[in-house]
């Protein structure tokens, strides 16, 4: 299982191997079993996690481990990335290479659609407290653009724990 990707998420290393077993009394006994290696998150939803919707987007991933390109290369690139954002991303760079002892890479044993999404449900929260506060609108249709990019990740997630 070296360096093999996990057949579920597709976004994190496996470190599980999982076989289908085919009892006796199988109807369809001809076939033969299936086997997938799978990531210790994904290990957690086949073997029946109790709280799926909890183990989603409650859980923390796993710290990061040494992955392929980094992340923040490929972001600079955007035309529509100013100078300024540009600063920015680079600063949040480095506290995430503090925090991490690395920066955020592809291919860096986290899911990467749990993190967006679980990143999405804080920004919605943010942006509702700023109107709250502000008691305005502060972005004009702000939060219901974060909803409904929440909803897309949400269903790539689920899709992924089927």
């Amino acid at each position: 299982m070296i360096d093999e990707i996990c057949g579920m998420c597709y976004s994190q290393v496996a470190t599980k191997k999982i076989e289908e077993v085919i009892f006796n009394d199988d109807p369809m006994r001809n076939r033969h079993p299936h086997t997938q290696h799978i990531c210790t998150d994904c290990f957690r939803i086949v073997m029946n996690h109790k709280d799926s919707t909890t183990f989603s987007s409650a859980v923390d991933e796993p710290m990061p481990t040494s992955g392929k390109d980094l992340v923040l290369d490929e972001v600079l690139k955007h035309p529509s990335i100013t100078s300024n954002i540009r600063n920015d991303l680079e600063d949040r760079a480095q506290k995430g290479l503090s925090e991490y002892g690395t920066y955020l890479q592809s291919y860096n044993g986290r899911n990467a659609t749990m993190d967006a999404y679980q990143e999405s449900l804080d920004l919605l929260m943010y942006m509702k407290q700023m109107e709250m506060e502000e008691k305005t609108e502060t972005l004009t249709g702000g939060c219901q653009l974060v909803l409904n990019i929440i909803l897309q990740l949400k269903d790539l997630v689920d899709e992924r724990e089927t």
